[in-house]
């Protein structure tokens, strides 16, 4: 269960197939995107960064504001909101970007940490290489 207070405002996308996007306590903007395989049209990539201009060559940097929690707890709200749009979907990856090895290790532990939240467990966690979780629907 997602606590409210922890979720930054989103603003939702206009078009279906249009960007999430939110703003931090400390001003921080970002994007949250999906994007269907060619291969397989349910299943999706999710990737998410900071967007302000004085991150514009890496928005998948460390900011360390200290806002990961509330970051990551609205990422879990967008993609649940995502997964209710469209029930069809049958697999979600995220990936560790810009990030060396023991980053990206890190990166992974927290997206797990914050994974089993999605769409109240309905979903197998796996990993995808060592920079990577692909969530499986469980079908019933």
């Amino acid at each position: 269960m997602l606590k409210e207070s922890l979720v930054c405002d989103i603003v939702y996308p206009a078009l279906s197939s249009g960007a999430y996007y939110f703003t931090t306590p400390s001003n921080l903007k970002y994007e949250v995107r999906f994007a269907k395989k060619i291969q397989n049209m349910f299943s999706v990539t999710m990737a998410f960064g900071v967007v302000n201009e004085e991150f514009e060559d890496n928005e998948y940097i460390a900011t360390n504001k200290g806002e990961i929690y509330k970051v990551m707890q609205t990422v879990v709200a967008i993609t649940n909101d995502y997964i209710a749009k469209y029930k069809d979907i049958s697999s979600l990856e995220f990936f560790c970007e810009g990030a060396d090895e023991k980053k990206k290790n890190q990166r992974l532990l927290l997206y797990k940490r914050f994974l089993n939240k999605i769409s109240n467990g309905k979903w197998d966690i796996s990993y995808l290489d060592k920079s990577g979780i692909c969530l499986k629907r469980i079908l019933n």
